[in-house]
């Protein structure tokens, strides 16, 4: 399958938001028909149909500690360079703006594959627990952005394909702030990951304690976008653990919450085999 970096295109759909794909040259995306998957527990899928919005957690708050991290060359050569500079303090000027950057980048993560992935259904969904089937073209018509009056709270997206690379020995472009935020140990390559990734500006801070009403939900944890959900899921699978009655309470949550354009359907590694 070939990657290619997505040109910028826009796409007006109201006064109030703007669809589009991605306007970055670190994040490549694959082809747009590629299959991409999200686990996730019950509970958190009701509240996406709920809210009608996707969660994207701060770099701060995801389980890996090399989030917004740089590898080891890239940081020995950024030592030396600011040792050339001693009179600006460089290096912890930019190892504390790398810092500040963990809480003030949000990230949303999809899995790529064409089948349902049975450790991403036990480290994601659990037992009673429902994965998103989508692909990279619904994943960026559905994403929005929102232009307040005051034309300060603009949000882009990026997504684009996680690359894995060895901390230790490897590195990646530097100078890019976002770069810390494509790329991940090799130890999680299992995850074959795409992820969206959004600024989240101080004017967006500052705008928790507005009185100005806002399509965004931010909290300490991340930011809940806008999406739309008809254009964003194709189908919605139940967990292969799960017992007869889930499936039931799946469709009647769905519908409870007006989304039933994509049907819920059984895993498929519940199948039985021939022997």
């Amino acid at each position: 399958m070939t990657n290619v970096v997505a040109a910028p295109y826009y796409v007006s759909m109201s006064p109030k938001y703007t669809y589009w794909a991605n306007n970055h040259s670190g994040f490549v995306l694959p082809a747009a028909t590629t299959i991409i998957w999200r686990y996730m527990t019950l509970a958190r899928f009701l509240e996406l149909v709920r809210s009608r919005r996707l969660f994207f957690c701060r770099a701060s708050k995801l389980e890996d500690r090399f989030e917004g991290s740089i590898p080891r060359v890239v940081n020995a050569t950024l030592e030396t360079w600011s040792a050339q500079y001693p009179f600006m303090d460089a290096s912890d000027q930019m190892r504390n703006e790398r810092i500040k950057n963990r809480d003030m980048f949000a990230i949303n993560c999809w899995h790529v594959s064409d089948y349902e992935s049975l450790a991403m259904w036990n480290q994601y969904g659990g037992t009673e627990g429902v994965a998103i089937r989508s692909s990279v073209e619904r994943l960026t018509r559905a994403l929005t952005r929102r232009l307040q009056r005051d034309d300060h709270l603009w949000h882009e997206i990026y997504v684009g394909r996680v690359n894995y690379i060895d901390y230790a020995v490897d590195e990646f472009p530097r100078g890019d702030p976002l770069a810390p935020f494509i790329y991940k140990r090799k130890c999680y390559e299992h995850e074959k990951e795409l992820r969206a990734v959004t600024p989240i500006s101080h004017s967006a801070e500052l705008a928790k304690f507005s009185r100005w009403p806002t399509e965004f939900e931010l909290n300490d944890i991340g930011i809940a976008i806008p999406v739309e959900l008809s254009t964003l899921i194709e189908a919605i699978h139940v967990s292969p653990t799960a017992q007869g009655w889930f499936e039931g309470l799946v469709k009647e949550s769905v519908e409870r919450f007006g989304f039933d354009s994509a049907p819920v359907v059984k895993s498929s590694l519940v199948e039985e085999p021939n022997y």
